[in-house]
C-alpha cells in the first residue's frame, strides 16, 4: 500500500470513529416519535407533558373508558418507551378532563383540569402513578375549563381557566381565587407566569378579542392591567425571558374558513406591561397552515411554534404537522414537516424545551380521520427539529413496553453481529408475526432478518454485512427495527466498521 493510500485510509477510520463517538455520546437521548393507543379506550387525547426524575416524563391526557371521559396519564422514559399507563376517574357521575400538568418540588406530578360540571380539578400522583391527593374547586364562583397550571416559588400552584385564576398550596388546599370580573376582565384567561418579583401575570382576552395582561401580587391583589388595542393577534401564551416577558400567539387574515391564513406572532413586554417590540410571520408549506398550536421559548433569541394543516377541512383529516423555530426578528431558523399517514394526522398541543437543547411535544394522533380511533403522540426533536425518520409510526401502542430488543454484539462489528430480542406472552394472542429489519441511516431497507410467526420467548439472529453474497455495505451507522403484527416495537443503532 502506498504511503498516501495508508494515510487516506487511516484518516477515514479516524473520521468514522469520531462519528461513532458522537453517535453514542447522544445515543441515550436520540430523537424519536411515538403514537400510543390502548385497546378498550376511545377518544384518547394528549394535552401536556412534564419532566420528572431520571429524565422520565409524564403525559397528561384523557380517554373514554366505559361511559365516562377519564384522565389518562402515561409515564415514559427519555427514549419514549412506556413505563406505565393509568386511567383515573372522579366518580360515576362526572366526566373528568386533564388539560395541563406541572412537576412538584419532590419530582412528582400535579395534574389540573375540570369536571363535566365545569368545576376546576387538581390531583397529585407519585412516580408510580399512585394518587397522593385530589381536589375539586368551585365554591368560590370560579368555573369552566382549566388552561394552565404552574408551580410557584413557594411550592404551591397557580391555575388559570377561562374565567378564573386559582392559587392552591402544595397539598392542593385552596388559598385564593379571582374570577375574571374581579380581575376587571370579563373575558378569558389563557396563560399565567410568575414575575421577577414573585407576583403573577395573567394573560387573556376581552370579549371584543383585545389582548389583556393583569398583574397581581402574591395574594391576588391587582397591581396593574394593560389592554393592547394595537396588537392584532390572538395571544394565548406568556413566557419569561431573561429581563422581560414574551407574549405569543397567532394572527389570522379575514378570509373565512376553510381558507384562513394564520401567522405566528410574538411581542416582547417590559416589566410594566409596555410593548418593546413585536413580530409576526407567515410561512407557506405549499398549503395554508390553518391552525397554530403549541408555542414556547427556547432562549431569549429562539422561539418554537407548531401548527397543522387540514387535508380536508370538512372531514377533519390532518395532512401536515409543522414544527418551526424562529429568531427574535421572526426569521425562520429551522423547520420540519411531518406528513399524514394512512388517513391520519397529528395535532400538536404542548411543547416542553429540555435543558439539553432537545424539545418534547405532545398531542393527539388521529389514526383514521376524525373518528374515535385516536391516540396520544409524543415526540422528541433535537435543537434543529430533526426527528429520527424510522421512529415515525402511527400504529404504536402500549404492547411495545413488553417487547425487548437488545443491543447487538459485538458493536462495532465487521462483518457479522448478533441481535437478541424477546417476545412476551399476550392475552388471547399466543403468537405474533415478528419482523426484524435492518435499515441504513437514510431509512432504506437493507435486510429482513426475521419474518415469521413466533411464540413468546427469547430469540437471537445473526446479521452479516455481506448478506446475499454482497460485500458492498459501507462502514457507517445502521438501524435494526423490531415489528410485531405490523406494529413497530423498538429500534436500535449499530455500527459497521471495516
Amino acid at each position: 500500500m502506498k504511503r498516501s493510500e495508508f494515510f487516506s485510509s487511516y484518516a477515514k477510520q479516524i473520521f468514522l470513529l469520531i462519528i461513532i463517538i458522537l453517535t453514542y455520546k447522544n445515543g441515550d437521548t436520540q430523537t424519536w416519535w411515538h403514537a400510543f393507543r390502548t385497546a378498550g379506550q376511545y377518544y384518547q387525547r394528549g394535552w401536556d407533558i412534564c419532566q420528572v426524575k431520571n429524565g422520565d416524563f409524564i403525559i397528561a391526557g384523557q380517554c373514554e373508558n366505559g361511559p365516562r371521559m377519564k384522565i389518562n396519564l402515561i409515564k415514559i422514559n427519555k427514549l419514549g418507551n412506556v413505563i406505565w399507563s393509568n386511567v383515573y376517574s372522579d366518580s360515576s357521575t362526572y366526566d373528568i378532563y386533564a388539560m395541563t400538568c406541572a412537576v412538584s418540588s419532590d419530582s412528582c406530578c400535579v395534574i389540573a383540569g375540570y369536571r363535566s360540571d365545569y368545576k376546576p380539578y387538581a390531583m397529585k400522583i407519585n412516580q408510580n402513578g399512585d394518587l397522593i391527593w385530589k381536589k375539586t374547586y368551585g365554591n368560590q364562583n370560579i368555573y369552566y375549563s382549566t388552561n394552565q397550571i404552574i408551580r410557584c416559588s413557594d411550592n404551591g400552584y397557580l391555575m388559570s381557566g377561562f374565567s378564573y385564576v386559582l392559587k392552591i398550596d402544595s397539598l392542593g388546599q385552596y388559598v385564593w381565587s379571582k374570577n375574571t370580573s374581579e380581575l376587571g376582565n370579563s373575558g378569558e384567561i389563557y396563560s399565567i407566569i410568575e414575575t421577577f418579583d414573585n407576583g403573577y401575570l395573567c394573560s387573556g382576552h376581552l370579549p371584543d378579542d383585545y389582548n389583556v395582561i393583569t398583574k397581581v401580587d402574591i395574594d391576588g391583589n391587582i397591581l396593574w392591567q394593560k389592554i393592547y388595542y394595537n396588537i392584532n393577534a390572538n395571544c394565548n401564551i406568556i413566557r419569561k425571558l431573561s429581563n422581560c416577558y414574551l407574549l405569543m400567539g397567532y394572527a389570522a387574515d379575514s378570509i373565512p374558513y376553510p381558507n384562513t391564513n394564520f401567522k405566528y406572532y410574538f411581542a416582547k413586554i417590559d416589566t410594566s406591561g409596555n410593548v418593546i417590540s413585536q413580530h409576526h410571520g407567515f410561512d407557506s408549506t405549499g398549503r395554508t397552515e390553518h391552525f397554530m398550536r403549541g408555542l414556547d421559548v427556547l432562549d431569549d433569541n429562539r422561539f418554537v411554534f407548531t401548527s397543522y394543516d387540514y387535508y380536508d377541512f370538512y372531514s377533519d383529516s390532518i395532512s401536515l404537522t409543522v414544527f418551526k423555530i424562529v429568531d427574535s426578528t421572526g426569521k425562520i431558523i429551522h423547520k420540519n414537516i411531518i406528513k399524514k399517514s394512512n388517513n391520519g394526522g397529528y395535532d400538536p398541543r404542548s411543547i416542553l424545551p429540555l435543558n439539553d437543547g432537545h424539545i418534547m411535544y405532545v398531542g393527539t394522533a388521529y389514526f383514521s380521520g376524525y373518528s374515535s380511533d385516536r391516540g396520544i403522540f409524543v415526540a422528541r426533536t433535537d435543537t434543529m427539529l430533526y426527528i429520527d425518520p424510522l421512529s415515525i409510526n402511527s400504529n404504536s401502542n402500549f404492547i411495545s413496553k413488553n417487547f425487548k430488543l437488545f443491543q447487538n454484539y459485538p458493536n462495532p462489528f465487521n462483518p457479522t453481529t448478533n441481535i437478541r430480542y424477546f417476545v412476551p406472552s399476550i392475552v388471547n394472542h399466543q403468537s405474533s408475526i415478528i419482523r426484524l429489519v435492518v435499515y441504513d441511516i437514510l431509512g432504506k431497507e437493507i435486510a429482513t432478518l426475521v419474518n415469521e410467526k413466533q411464540k413468546p420467548g427469547s430469540y437471537e439472529v445473526q446479521f452479516d454485512a455481506r448478506h446475499g453474497g454482497s460485500s458492498s455495505l459501507p462502514s457507517g451507522v445502521y438501524y435494526y427495527v423490531l415489528y410485531a403484527d405490523g406494529v413497530r416495537m423498538d429500534a436500535r443503532k449499530m455500527i459497521l466498521l471495516k
